[in-house]
């Protein structure tokens, strides 16, 4: 049984954040679980971040840092694994924050779970800064982890505490994955037979900002079909699997990867990239064939609020960012699937469920 003393390892990779790197420590100075050590992976930074580090360094010795050229977060998350001294892992970007009880409360569902080898809990969007944190997401407890990651990810990366030993069984990030290489993960962890418990309380904030032009949606889908297919077949790099997960899930894996799709055209939408976002739905039929269904608008309202950066729950200002976008779309989708009054209908769907425009809505 785990100590409640345990060394906890806080893996911090940093790629030019010396805005947020100072914020984010500052949130691992602020846990009520003391024993803890970060380390701060330098993954390439030109825009001064080295400096920001060796100051947190020199002000606590409980931070370390190592400098290697730019490969991104799989390959630094991966360099902070093999340095570590921790007996478990947090995984924290270095714009995001941990809440004061994260720490202690995640451990001590472990201690309460012997046998658990990952205790993850709830999370919180907020604004850039800090200030709107109103949309609250408890954490999914799925009857299977394994079913449940193999068509969709569950977790934020920095909403989870791992054991040591995990990592002998299933392997490390993939530093050849541009992009969910964390859902990558966690699925190999679920096959190696990893016990999950988790803590309802969100106890993590993510720090919303807009995606930008860079993050090309069809990569991140490439990439998240990638995680889907392998969880729906064999993984050698799973050397000792649950005897269930042998051979992945048997079920029919297209609608994973719908639901993957219509996120991956919110990111699409977001950028103005309305061809994108329809060939993703061309590709990736539902059931009502490449149209989009009132039961996916949640789903794509999220993903368009998340590139926006705009939390939903704070009305303010969001219709003005988010609606626009989303009301050209539709009538472009209309059009290109001969579908009349779609528009319409999906956009009334949209604001019967969600809190999106003024409040004169609601007068």
């Amino acid at each position: 049984m785990p100590s409640s003393d345990s060394l906890i390892s806080a893996i911090v990779p940093c790629y030019n954040s010396a805005a947020t790197i100072k914020e984010t420590l500052g949130s691992l100075e602020a846990q009520t679980h003391g024993n803890w050590e970060a380390i701060i992976i330098d993954d390439g930074s030109t825009d001064g971040s080295s400096e920001v580090i060796k100051r947190l360094e020199s002000a606590d010795p409980r931070v370390r840092s190592r400098w290697q050229p730019n490969q991104g977060l799989g390959s630094a998350r991966n360099t902070g694994i093999q340095t570590a001294q921790g007996d478990y892992f947090v995984f924290l970007d270095s714009d995001d924050i941990l809440l004061p009880h994260m720490m202690e409360r995640l451990l001590r569902a472990i201690q309460r779970n012997p046998p658990a080898d990952i205790a993850h809990c709830g999370l919180i969007y907020s604004d850039s800064g800090l200030v709107a944190r109103n949309w609250r997401m408890p954490a999914e407890t799925p009857s299977d982890y394994f079913f449940s990651l193999a068509h969709s990810n569950l977790f934020a990366c920095h909403c989870i505490l791992l054991r040591r030993p995990l990592f002998q069984r299933m392997g490390m990030f993939d530093p050849a994955m541009r992009s969910c290489h964390d859902w990558d993960l966690w699925l190999r962890a679920a096959r190696a037979g990893a016990r999950f418990t988790a803590v309802s309380e969100p106890l993590a904030v993510y720090r919303l900002s807009p995606i930008s032009m860079s993050r090309n949606p069809l990569v991140h889908f490439e990439a998240g079909r990638h995680v889907i297919s392998l969880g729906h077949a064999q993984d050698a790099r799973v050397a000792n699997p649950d005897p269930r997960y042998v051979h992945g899930c048997n079920c029919d894996k297209r609608s994973a990867l719908r639901a993957l799709a219509v996120v991956c055209a919110g990111f699409a939408i977001a950028q103005n990239q309305h061809a994108v976002a329809q060939a993703l739905l061309d590709e990736n039929s539902g059931p009502d064939g490449p149209a989009l269904a009132a039961s996916e608008m949640d789903r794509l309202l999220h993903a368009l609020c998340f590139a926006h950066a705009v939390p939903r729950t704070d009305p303010s200002g969001s219709w003005q960012r988010v609606g626009c976008r989303l009301l050209e779309f539709l009538a472009i989708h209309e059009a290109r699937t001969g579908r009349p009054g779609l528009a319409i209908h999906l956009t009334s769907t949209a604001l019967s469920r969600h809190p999106l425009v003024p409040e004169t809505r609601s007068r």
